[in-house]
C-alpha cells in the first residue's frame, strides 16, 4: 500500500525571517445542490514576499470564480476521504464485535475510537493463526505493513477531519492547517495525488477487513 500523507511545511530558521508573514482571509461563496442554496466558507492564505532583511509585503489578488470552483472541488475530495474513513471505521467495529477471543466487551468496543479499534485489530492479526491463509497477511512483514499503514491512515484522517483547508497564494496551492499534539498549529501541503492515495488505501483496507471477516466467520462456523 502506497499511502501519501500531507507534507508538513518546515519553516527555515537560518534565513532573514524565522516566520514568514501570512494573512488569512475568510470568504463565503454560494452553491446550489438538489435545489438547495448553500453558503460555503472558504479560506485564502496570502504569503508574504520579502523586500529586504527587515520588511515584507503581502499582495492579495482578487479571488476569481475559477479559484472558488478549484477550492470547492478539492474540498469535495477531502469529504470523500472522510466518508471512506467513516465507512472503514464502522466496518472495523462491526467485525471486532464478532470476535469472541477479545477481552473487551461489546459495550467497550462500541465506545472505543478509530485508533483504538485499529490497535485491537493489529493485536488480533498478530495472534490469529489462521490469518496466514490470506495472501496479504501471510507473513509478519506483511501484517506490519498493513497495520503501520492503517496507523498512518488514521492520523491523516484526523488531519482531514479537524484541519482547515486554505488556498495559498501566490502559487495557488492547497494547504491544511491543523493542531499537532494539541499544542501547535501546523501547515501541511496537499495535492490531488495525496488524496487519491488516501482513497486507494481506504479501499484496500476495506478489502482486507472483508477478507479477515470472511475467514474468521467461516472458521467459526466449522468449529
Amino acid at each position: 500500500m502506497n499511502l501519501q500523507s500531507p507534507k508538513s511545511i518546515v519553516v527555515k530558521k537560518d534565513g532573514p525571517f524565522q516566520v514568514a508573514l501570512e494573512v488569512t482571509k475568510k470568504l463565503n461563496y454560494m452553491i446550489r445542490e438538489s435545489g438547495v442554496a448553500i453558503k460555503k466558507p472558504m479560506e485564502v492564505l496570502y504569503q508574504s514576499k520579502a523586500i529586504n532583511k527587515f520588511q515584507a509585503v503581502v499582495k492579495a489578488p482578487i479571488v476569481t470564480s475559477t479559484n472558488i470552483e478549484f477550492y470547492h472541488k478539492f474540498q469535495g475530495l477531502i469529504n470523500h476521504c472522510n466518508n471512506n474513513a467513516e465507512t472503514l471505521n464502522n466496518q472495523l467495529r462491526d467485525f471486532l464485535l464478532t470476535v469472541k477471543e477479545l477481552k473487551q466487551t461489546q459495550e467497550e468496543i462500541m465506545a472505543i475510537d478509530f485508533m483504538g479499534l485499529r490497535n485491537i485489530f493489529s493485536d488480533f492479526l498478530k495472534k490469529y493463526s489462521e490469518i496466514k491463509k490470506i495472501d496479504e497477511l501471510n507473513t509478519t512483514e506483511k501484517i506490519k505493513n498493513v497495520t503501520s499503514t492503517f496507523y498512518r491512515y488514521i492520523q491523516d484522517r484526523n488531519i482531514y477531519i479537524h484541519g482547515v483547508l486554505k488556498l495559498r497564494f501566490p502559487k495557488e496551492k492547497f494547504v491544511i492547517q491543523y493542531v499537532e499534539n494539541k499544542k501547535i498549529k501546523v501547515y501541511a501541503e496537499l495535492s490531488v495525488e495525496i488524496l487519491k492515495s488516501n482513497l486507494d488505501v481506504s479501499n484496500q483496507l476495506m478489502k482486507i477487513i472483508t477478507e479477515v471477516n470472511n475467514l474468521y466467520n467461516d472458521v467459526q462456523t466449522l468449529v
